[in-house]
């Protein structure tokens, strides 16, 4: 399972945008039992493990959803155990029992097949330069849509202002009316 998500793309929020997934994937299901989650990621298993807080950072976001679906599929019979698994396991710390095979492979695998979505649905750098240059644009305006806001609303009186002299809502009219036909 792969996907986009929401926010920065980093690996914590990844880890926990799949649990996510797999918890809604659960609400629905008649069923319920046991599933064994086995995750990489420190951040992630020591959020689950310490409980629904009133924040969790910039995972803030992902672990109150976290929450609430959990909160649902529990109701509905389903435990959830998450497993801490060793990343990039050597074959040293397997014969000191810090790692399996096959908790090396299914982390191997998980490793390689998350690398192959983020090859597929990489962007280029002229891609990365243009969006930066939208989010930037986005920023200033909203920024400048604040202050109006700000400027408006800090005045004792908010009479509207009369239009400057011959503008009448007839000549408005005409000129939206030839931008229409022009455009």
């Amino acid at each position: 399972m792969y996907g986009t998500m929401v926010g920065p793309q980093t690996v914590p929020r990844s880890e926990l945008t799949a649990l996510s997934r797999l918890l809604t994937f659960l609400v629905p299901l008649e069923e319920a039992g046991t599933i064994d989650v086995y995750t990489d990621n420190k951040a992630v298993f020591n959020g689950w493990h310490a409980g629904p807080k009133v924040s969790h950072g910039n995972l803030g976001d992902l672990w109150s959803l976290c929450w609430d679906l959990d909160r649902v599929v529990r109701d509905r019979g389903w435990t959830i155990r998450l497993h801490k698994v060793k990343s990039h396991a050597t074959e040293e710390q397997m014969a000191q029992g810090l790692s399996s095979p096959e908790l090396k492979e299914g982390n191997d695998l998980a490793d390689h097949w998350a690398g192959k979505a983020a090859a597929y649905h990489s962007i280029t750098e002229q891609e990365k330069d243009m969006l930066s240059w939208v989010y930037g644009t986005a920023w200033t305006i909203q920024n400048r849509l604040v202050a109006i806001c700000m400027s408006y609303l800090s005045k004792e009186s908010h009479e509207p202002s009369l239009p400057k002299e011959g503008v009448t809502k007839q000549k408005l009219g005409e000129r939206l009316h030839r931008t229409q036909l022009t455009a």
